[in-house]
């Protein structure tokens, strides 16, 4: 049997809005992170070490390549500005819909090379999922 730990904070990615989330950590699985249809905003969180060189690149995307299409995150998506020097390349996604529940994959590259990539399974729960659990 796993023994998973659950690990809740805040984020500040907004000097007027506190980001709260949590994901489960489970060993060797990829981190799980759920949160409700409607809400403001997640942290899909991705970490590596701090002081990464300028020429890496970080990349995310969606387990349906179909579904990655540049409008459909819009405005929704962001990083911080100071993510290759802290390590923190958690990606920001604001406004969640029921269509975002998706594998997530961070890959952090150096010229062209994948030095790592690590999976964010993002489940938004709907009005319906709320009161059936409610109503348990």
């Amino acid at each position: 049997m796993n023994v998973g730990i659950t690990k809740c904070g805040t984020s500040e990615y907004f000097a007027d809005a506190i980001v709260i989330f949590c994901f489960a950590v489970l060993p060797g699985e990829q981190v799980e992170v759920k949160v409700e249809e409607g809400s403001e905003s997640v942290i899909l969180p991705c970490k590596t070490t701090p002081d990464l060189a300028e020429d890496t690149t970080v990349e995310w995307t969606h387990s349906d390549p179909e579904l990655m299409v540049a409008q459909r995150y819009s405005g929704r998506t962001s990083m911080k500005t100071d993510a290759l020097e802290t390590g923190d390349l958690s990606l920001n996604l604001t406004n969640l819909q029921l269509s975002d529940s998706a594998t997530y994959t961070c890959s952090i590259r150096k010229h062209g090379q994948e030095l790592s990539r690590s999976d964010v399974q993002l489940q938004v729960k709907g009005q319906l999922y709320n009161q059936r659990t409610l109503n348990s």
